[in-house]
């Protein structure tokens, strides 16, 4: 028995080690900028605090100080997911278009060329925009991993496959590629 939590003891202690070496290395990856720690209830500039952490990352976030903020919690996906759609709701409100779909989409998409159309059409229909941000990313990427051909993973296909597949605007229909509705 002893010998199993000491062996467990020495794990923690190590696990702490690393971590704390994890966190000297990226803070000198960021610049020397702040560093935090944050968990339900969560370190705040060496302080424990309780509530409000999703406000606190936004904070952050929009602060010029941290870009590196890491959760750590059991069963953390819906926190996670419930962060994303209130990080896309604020770059919805702000008319930030690329941003709001990155997050809903949840997907690292690095091309964003040719979208100058698209965007244009949603700061004059934000109507269609708000559409998008409310998509049933669930029904849409079970419907994505259905296709038969594979198309190359652009923000300009999610986007042309979003709507052929849930929002169905008449305007953005018109812009898709044929072979891309041929797929379908």
């Amino acid at each position: 028995m002893f010998k199993g939590f000491f062996g467990i003891k020495n794990i923690n202690e190590r696990l702490i080690r690393e971590y704390d070496s994890f966190k000297e290395l990226q803070s000198k990856k960021l610049f020397e900028s702040s560093y935090e720690y944050i968990e339900p209830t969560y370190f705040w500039n060496s302080e424990i605090k309780k509530g409000k952490l999703i406000e606190n990352i936004f904070l952050q976030i929009e602060n010029d100080g941290a870009q590196l903020i890491i959760l750590e919690a059991a069963n953390c996906d819906w926190t996670i997911s419930s962060l994303f759609t209130q990080i896309a709701y604020h770059h919805y409100k702000a008319r930030e278009w690329i941003p709001m779909l990155k997050n809903v989409f949840k997907m690292r998409i690095l091309d964003y060329e040719d979208l100058e159309e698209i965007l244009l059409y949603f700061d004059e229909n934000s109507l269609v925009a708000k559409q998008f941000f409310r998509i049933d990313r669930e029904e849409f990427l079970i419907k994505l991993s259905d296709m038969k051909v594979p198309c190359p993973l652009k923000m300009k296909n999610l986007i042309f496959l979003a709507n052929l597949f849930q929002i169905h605007d008449p305007r953005i229909d018109k812009l898709t590629p044929s072979p891309l509705k041929e797929i379908m």
